[in-house]
């Protein structure tokens, strides 16, 4: 995994798709991104004793990204596509959405930040690690 600084000023760009595509707001902060072992995710994410296995989990208890450190989202565009994944849950806590919606919250979250990284792989992907052309226009006074 490479530099932490450079991971954060890429969050910060994928805020923009998140925000394109959503509607949510740009959040000020990005979480901390934590490049670890798979077990250490599966052991923040399944604190119950689950035996789902992650290659990444937001935390939003401690504000978090726990990320497999093997994968390469400054280089790669389906390990960034994860960490889009695990962003979107982020702007979606912060904004609370699909609160009350009872046992489906889990699945609407799912289906949403799933959504939103396809998305960008197909938009974005084959541009990567250039910056996609989204995010230039929506940087642009064009929109």
């Amino acid at each position: 995994m490479s530099n932490l600084g450079q991971l954060s000023e890429l969050a910060r760009e994928f805020y923009i798709v998140i925000n394109l595509w959503s509607g949510y707001p740009i959040p000020y902060d990005v979480p901390d991104i934590k490049p670890t072992s798979t077990w250490e995710i599966n052991h923040v994410a399944c604190s119950d004793g689950c035996r789902k296995w992650e290659d990444a989990y937001y935390n939003e208890k401690d504000n978090s990204i726990y990320i497999d450190d093997r994968l390469q989202p400054l280089k790669f565009a389906e390990d960034a596509a994860t960490l889009i994944h695990e962003l979107a849950h982020h702007m979606q806590y912060l904004n609370g959405a699909f609160l009350n919606t009872g046992p489906m919250e889990h699945t609407y979250r799912e289906k949403e930040a799933t959504q939103i990284a396809q998305k960008w792989l197909e938009k974005c992907g084959p541009y990567f690690p250039a910056q996609c052309p989204i995010i230039e226009y929506a940087l642009s006074d064009h929109h």
